[in-house]
Order: C-alpha cells, then structure tokens, then sequence
C-alpha cells in the first residue's frame, strides 16, 4: 500500500470510529473524564508525521532522480553535438612553430634582367623630369616615397644570366637591398603585384608605363622563377 493510501486509510478508520462514539486516535479524543487524551493525540500526531515525511521523501527523491535524468540526457545530447562538430572540423592546427612563409623570387634573374630592364630602364630610382617628376623624388629617396626604397649602385656584370661577380651582389650590397625591397612589392600572380599595378597607372603618381609594354613580360617571367 502506497503512503497516501495508508494515510486515507487511517482517517477512514479514526473517522469511522468517531462516527461510532468511539474514542479513536484522533486529534480531538478525550478520555473517560472528559480531558484531552494526550498519548493518543501524540499517537496521531506521529502517525502523520511519519505518513507526510514518508510521501515528502518520495516526492524529493523522484524529483531528484528526474533532475538527474534530464541532466544526463543533456549532457549527452551536448556531447553528442560537440562530436559531431568536431568530427566535421576540418581545420588543421599549424602548431606552435607557424611561419607563414616569404614567397621568394630568383635573385640571379632580378639583378641582371629585373634591375637593368625594369628599374634603371624605366628610371624608378631618380625619376624622369622629362615626364614631369619632381627632382629627388622618386624611388632613391626613401622619404618621397611610401614603398620600395631602392638604392644607386653600379651596374652587375652578368653572362648566361647570372652575376660574374658575387661581391656585386653580396649581403649588404646595394643589389642586394634592392632585391629584397622589390621582392616585397612581387607576387607569384604578377598582376597583383604592385611592382605590376602601381607603374601601369593604380595609386601611383603616373603611370610608368602601360600594360602592353614589353617590361611586363619581364615581370611575368620573374613571377614564375
């Protein structure tokens, strides 16, 4: 018999007493004299106790238990999605060591191809006045311009393409500054590079030259070196 049950029972069994001029365990029982019966009332008053704590109990353990259910049914919803979320991930960690990468171009093929035919060919460094450039104001002078600041040097010696000489071309040379400040103006796709799109007439004081001169190609072929 459930709790509730037994507790109807009991008041059933008190009432019915009552209701028979019995002296039942009910709040209100007196004894043979008339004064309140005070062993029956803490009868009764333990039997109910007991009978509502009994209820209350299970009421608060099944409370629980459904807390802990619907909890754990959450918890493993969530973690459910969290891994099928990074099961579908397909992002690589580069690791702690991740450089992206400077894209490099063939040095021998800029100082006797790029430099001569590109940058003293077309005056980048000193300007042309002819053209309407300001004296010292192009690319020799560092505070004129907003990128590639190259330097005069004398010319490489080359054959069959390459330098004769290497101490032409040695570390802290002046080719060697003005490989490494153009390079940072080169891309491997040639017509996003600005040493393609600033001379041809984007962002830049005039244009140099136009897109169908044969210097492009000089260009075009260092891209892909």
């Amino acid at each position: 018999m459930s709790p509730t049950s037994r507790m109807k029972a009991i008041l059933g069994v008190s009432a019915s007493q009552r209701g028979l001029g019995m002296r039942g365990p009910g709040p209100g029982a007196r004894n043979a004299r008339g004064r309140a019966d005070t062993k029956t009332v803490r009868n009764w008053q333990r039997i109910s106790t007991i009978a509502t704590a009994t209820v209350y109990r299970r009421r608060v353990l099944f409370d629980v238990r459904l807390v802990a259910s619907v909890a754990t049914g959450v918890a493993l919803v969530a973690g459910g999605a969290l891994g099928a979320g990074l099961s579908a991930c397909t992002t690589i960690d580069p690791g702690p060591n991740f450089v992206v990468p400077d894209e490099q171009f063939d040095a021998d093929f800029f100082f006797c191809v790029v430099e001569p035919q590109l940058l003293t060919a077309k005056k980048c460094g000193p300007g042309d006045p002819a053209a309407g450039d300001p004296g010292n104001g192009c690319h020799f002078n560092s505070s004129a311009v907003s990128g590639m600041a190259i330097t005069q040097h004398p010319p490489v010696d080359c054959a069959d393409g390459h330098p004769t000489n290497r101490g032409q071309v040695g570390a802290g040379s002046g080719a060697q500054g003005n490989l490494q400040a153009v390079s940072l103006e080169m891309s491997k796709d040639y017509l996003t590079a600005p040493l393609y799109l600033r001379p041809t007439g984007q962002n830049h004081p005039r244009t140099i030259f136009p897109k169908d001169d044969p210097v492009v190609d000089v260009i075009k072929q260092w891209a892909a070196k």
